[in-house]
């Protein structure tokens, strides 16, 4: 059986490329379709960083995957993902690890910092405990920035596995949920952009959604989660139902709110994501998501 690490270490890294570590949270509990999850999830990086036109060798390794591309991209759109740092890589020796967490922590003017170290194999030799006190008594004596384990003003955190170590000192959020395509294809009523939430939403569930319109309008914002092209379908005076028929979906996204709620569709099953949300908590997340 080939290890994780002889996959990944079999060509070596590319030093002059930019360097990714993506993690993922709610699909690794999808214990025997974990791996069904996973391919749509690295399909979906795939498609993103081709957006932004930007070339890179995506791998996966144990509970992450690791992006090699040719320039700085942002992964927060991509639903499935919790958190991208961008990372450099060094061997998995104490030396190499003191040294770049020297060069890291000195581009950031910080007073006090933390290691978190995190060992992504257990066949790694060394204790993610043994990094995290040996690096910060390394940094402590070349900066003479002080300890503190909460609120520090700079985290170094370190990722381990047998052969290599991650670096970073920067992480960007992302919006969590499960890979678009993961959970089937579903229609969205696109009547404003209450309508847009409705859909942005069921997508971060893991469905593919295709907008149904009366009149066009502007889906931008939901391109960037897509990792296909989303094309509208315009009613022209039709019944949503027969339209519905016409594309295999029986299951229809609309933005009903509160009390406000339409009447059923014979045949249609509708998805409510907007109905228990007051005013407040509707701005809050427009302001996430649009």
């Amino acid at each position: 059986m080939i290890t994780y690490s002889r996959m990944l270490f079999k060509n070596e890294l590319n030093s002059n490329r930019m360097h990714y570590l993506l993690r993922y949270g709610e699909i690794a509990l999808k214990g025997a379709n974990r791996k069904d999850f996973e391919a749509v999830l690295k399909r979906n990086i795939g498609r993103h960083l081709k957006q932004q036109d930007v070339t890179g060798k995506i791998t996966r390794i144990p509970g992450r995957f690791l992006v090699e591309c040719s320039s700085e991209v942002s992964f927060r759109p991509v639903f499935g993902l919790v958190s991208a740092s961008k990372v450099e890589v060094v061997e998995m020796n104490m030396d190499s690890m003191n040294e770049l967490a020297l060069k890291l922590s000195l581009l950031h003017k910080a007073k006090t910092f933390r290691v978190d170290a995190n060992r992504l194999d257990k066949r790694c030799t060394l204790e993610s405990m043994q990094v995290n006190k040996e690096v910060g008594a390394y940094l402590v004596e070349k900066t003479g920035m002080k300890v503190q384990l909460k609120g520090s003003e700079l985290t170094v955190g370190i990722e381990l596995l047998p052969e290599k170590a991650f670096l970073y000192v920067e992480t960007e959020a992302c919006l969590g949920g499960l890979p678009v395509g993961s959970q089937g294809k579903i229609g969205a009523l696109i009547e404003d952009e209450q309508s847009v939430l409705a859909m942005v939403l069921v997508m971060r569930r893991g469905s593919a959604v295709i907008p149904f319109m009366k009149k066009q309008l502007a889906l931008g914002v939901v391109q960037q989660y897509a990792p296909y092209d989303v094309q509208p379908v315009l009613l022209d005076g039709r019944d949503v139902s027969e339209v519905l028929g016409e594309e295999d979906v029986d299951v229809l996204v609309v933005n009903d709110v509160g009390a406000d709620v339409r009447e059923e569709l014979s045949g249609i099953t509708l998805l409510r994501p907007l109905v228990g949300c007051n005013k407040k908590e509707l701005a809050q997340l427009k302001k996430v998501y649009l």
